[in-house]
């Protein structure tokens, strides 16, 4: 399990223009998890999912069996909904995660 805090602050959500780390600074929960993995900032810049990057390699079966892909971009649809308020979609996005081995926590 690899835990990852989202700063509220920086969090980019419910929004149909979601990047994993936009040029304001705003980042998709995905975009806390690359950062956790060891990805910069440039290198996950302007990308709209993890894999665009080698996130494969990266998170070995965590991002290649189907049942774990699925739940990512189930969790790129929670995140990015504009239907959700925010304490469902934590609610949702701490649930997917702990599907795959990501623990999420939020502060601010």
């Amino acid at each position: 399990m690899i835990n990852v805090i989202v700063d509220r602050s920086r969090w980019l959500r419910g929004s149909e223009n979601s990047r994993l780390l936009r040029d304001d600074g705003k980042m998709c929960c995905l975009g806390f998890v690359c950062l956790k993995l060891g990805y910069t900032e440039k290198e996950i810049k302007n990308k709209n999912t993890p894999y665009e990057l080698s996130f494969d390699e990266m998170f070995g079966d965590f991002s290649t069996h189907n049942a774990q892909k699925n739940t990512v971009y189930d969790l790129m649809k929670v995140n990015d909904s504009p239907n959700i308020d925010d304490k469902k979609r934590e609610s949702k996005i701490i649930t997917l995660g702990q599907k795959i081995g990501i623990q999420f926590k939020f502060n601010r």
